[in-house]
């Protein structure tokens, strides 16, 4: 037993170096939270189901960049997305803006979308960080993106609610 909790204790540690936990916002800044009926300051989605196995790799520097696309960042609750998988809050997701997301829908089907499981490169503010494209976003302009928390985190405090002038990329 004793034997047992020091191992997931080891775990434990191990895991919270890898992932940080996001830093919580000050008392004195108004914060955003998305609820999954009404739209506040990001788009909402359906309620978290459970996690995919869709998550990418993420990496966070402080390079520049210049993608070909721009526009705002947001954040959502991932659940079932338009790719047909369920991701979660902690997914490295993203859900893609219709005008972007659907001229690549076959016959209305987005499950059949060939940008689904296509990584992009997210930048902003001199911070760099990797997602996978598992949703469409009806609510966006094109160019914007609606990022799952993790990916949010990597780039801003979730008190800022919306990012102007993200820019982003396919890789």
């Amino acid at each position: 037993m004793k034997f047992s909790l020091i191992k997931a204790l080891v775990f434990l540690i191990v895991l919270m170096k890898k992932r940080p936990l996001p830093t919580p916002p000050s008392s004195s800044t108004p914060t955003s939270s998305p609820s999954s009926s009404t739209p506040t300051s990001s788009p909402a989605s359906s309620p978290s189901s459970s996690p995919s196995s869709s998550s990418s790799s993420s990496s966070t520097s402080s390079s520049t960049c210049s993608g070909s696309h721009s526009g705002d960042g947001t954040f959502y609750n991932p659940g079932l997305g338009a790719c047909g998988q369920t991701d979660d809050d902690q997914s490295m997701i993203v859900a893609l803006n219709a005008p972007d997301f659907d001229p690549s829908t076959p016959n209305g089907n987005p499950n059949k979308n060939s940008l689904c499981g296509r990584q992009i490169r997210i930048c902003y503010n001199g911070k760099t960080v990797v997602a996978t494209i598992e949703d469409r976003c009806p609510e966006c302009a094109s160019g914007a993106i609606d990022m799952s928390p993790a990916v949010f985190n990597q780039l801003a405090d979730p008190s800022v609610g919306r990012l102007h002038g993200v820019q982003w990329d396919y890789i």
